[in-house]
């Protein structure tokens, strides 16, 4: 996605970068997913949250969340 470039800071287009990289592991799991019967599953749009020792409430009954942390930038 950024195509070898270095990254020095965690800039706007590092930060589209990671909510298309969440886009795509999400994509993938929902065809996993289907792949054994488990149907009906919906994508939201990508929501990066940044920041440390937070909390989020989304307005939805179940979710799948996939936290990492980026050191070094």
């Amino acid at each position: 996605m950024m195509m070898g470039m270095p990254m020095a800071e965690f800039d706007p287009i590092a930060q589209s970068v990671i909510s298309e990289m969440g886009n795509m592991v999400c994509a993938n799991a929902c065809t996993q997913f289907s792949k054994v019967g488990i149907i009906g599953l919906d994508i939201s749009p990508p929501l990066l949250l940044m920041g440390r020792n937070g909390q989020a409430t989304l307005p939805v009954p179940q979710t799948i969340a996939v936290h990492f942390s980026v050191d070094s930038i």
